[in-house]
């Protein structure tokens, strides 16, 4: 059995763009099929689906890769479509390689992997920490340019980037190329918000239980819905 496997990540602003890049996936994983002589059986989906937050077997598509026939091939166009955990990557390959099933990447980079094969398996296993560590390190250095910003009362340059609790300042300083304010000042509603977190984790409720609670009372997070890492951020921030 060949399966094409595809995901995107959580962004339902951006609808237009998610299925263009389903579609691009899917197309690279056929022109890989047809040039390797490979029907193709079914295409799986992840459309809504962080791949940092769920194992690949955790996801609703991608469980079904847990349960294929011996001999099987999954096809996808690049790592991080269907990994983005090293410990998750190597344990399904490990999983893969001893049911007999066969992972392929058919454009990573402009070249294609075959973990069947020893040179596919140790790219394939290179490119897994690579994958794991490229959000990590972009993070990072976003980190500590926003806080030095921070510490030097400017805000973020998209006023949408703005940590919970803070807003644009109208009195400061406004960013030449972006429009924006570079001061930030304190949002008193969402510090009311950020009050009643405190107070609730302080009364052990755990992450999830505070935003189910959030949203029963009709406040969200900007609009939109609460996630037990948002609360965690605004936690740590507040404890710092």
């Amino acid at each position: 059995m060949n399966i094409i496997y595809c995901r995107y990540s959580p962004r339902p602003e951006h609808a237009t763009e998610r299925a263009c890049s389903l579609q691009v996936q899917i197309e690279a994983c056929e022109k890989y099929c047809h040039a390797n002589g490979m029907s193709i059986d079914r295409v799986i989906e992840d459309p809504e689906v962080s791949a940092r937050k769920t194992a690949l077997f955790d996801r609703p598509g991608g469980a079904d890769l847990m349960m294929l026939p011996a001999h099987s091939n999954v096809i996808a166009m690049k790592l991080d479509r269907v990994f983005r955990e090293t410990i998750d990557g190597l344990t399904t390959l490990r999983f893969w390689k001893e049911h007999n099933t066969r992972f392929h990447l058919a454009n990573e980079g402009g070249c294609t992997i075959d973990t069947s094969t020893a040179t596919g398996e140790l790219m394939a296993t290179f490119l897994l920490g690579v994958t794991s560590w490229e959000p990590r390190a972009i993070a990072e250095r976003t980190s500590i340019a926003m806080n030095h910003r921070m510490s030097n009362g400017k805000a973020h340059l998209n006023p949408s980037h703005f940590p919970y609790g803070m807003m644009e300042d109208p009195e400061s300083r406004t960013h030449d190329k972006s429009g924006h304010h570079e001061g930030m000042i304190k949002c008193t509603e969402e510090q009311k918000v950020i009050g009643r977190i405190v107070w609730m984790h302080n009364c052990g409720m755990g992450l999830g239980e505070i935003g189910r609670t959030l949203t029963d009372e009709g406040i969200t997070n900007r609009g939109n819905r609460w996630y037990p890492q948002t609360i965690k951020r605004i936690l740590e921030r507040t404890e710092a």
